[in-house]
């Protein structure tokens, strides 16, 4: 998969809290729901990933990443099928109640 933040290193993300990662994985779903295009939206789709992938792999978080593993899984269907704009508006607002503190 390309590397769609390329300023972004592991060491930049660890700078953020928790619920700024969050914040910005969500903002990837809410651009999602925004966008027109299936290639733009599957863009998107890609960035959620790697941002997901620089949570998982911040040493912070050990322990925490039960339902950030299975967001991942399940964002995996939504690049492969057709994309259920339902489920990604559910992935958003789980986000944002994540990074609210209200499911840790």
């Amino acid at each position: 998969m390309m590397q769609h933040h390329k300023t972004l290193t592991d060491k930049k993300w660890a700078q953020y809290s928790f619920s700024e990662q969050l914040l910005m994985i969500g903002s990837e779903f809410s651009r999602i729901l925004h966008l027109k295009h299936e290639e733009d939206q599957k863009r998107c789709i890609e960035r959620a990933y790697e941002l997901i992938d620089l949570t998982l792999e911040d040493t912070r978080w050990r322990g925490r990443t039960k339902e950030l593993l299975r967001l991942r899984e399940v964002l995996g269907a939504e690049y492969i099928n057709k994309i259920d704009f339902r489920k990604i508006r559910r992935y958003y607002e789980y986000c944002l109640d994540f990074s609210k503190g209200k499911n840790l």
